[in-house]
């Protein structure tokens, strides 16, 4: 809306791989975004990522451990398919040795 423009029939569907055993967190996860709107594709693309990189709370929490990839159905026409997020790396701490406390 602040953009002067209109989204109509907005669907998000998710596919996701889990660990099956504890913790069961997800291994990957695949969003599929389909819409309508009188934006072009460029524009169109952009507020996705804008909702994945910066809005969504859910996806900012689990990228670093989950693989993240999209695709987007807009105006009928698949204008981007399996795009890859950066994610999924994971986070290496060296602690170096740690020496117990003496009982």
């Amino acid at each position: 809306k602040n953009q002067g423009k209109t989204v109509k029939n907005l669907v998000v569907d998710g596919e996701v791989i889990r660990n099956e055993s504890h913790p069961c967190k997800f291994n990957t996860l695949h969003l599929s975004y389909s819409f309508e709107s009188d934006a072009d594709d460029t524009m169109a693309s952009r507020w996705v990522m804008a909702s994945l990189e910066t809005y969504c709370s859910t996806v900012n929490t689990i990228r670093d451990t989950t693989a993240i990839s999209y695709s987007i159905t807009h105006n009928g026409n698949l204008i981007r398919e399996n795009e890859e997020m950066i994610s999924g790396g994971g986070t290496t701490i060296d602690m170096g040795e740690i020496e117990s406390c003496p009982s």
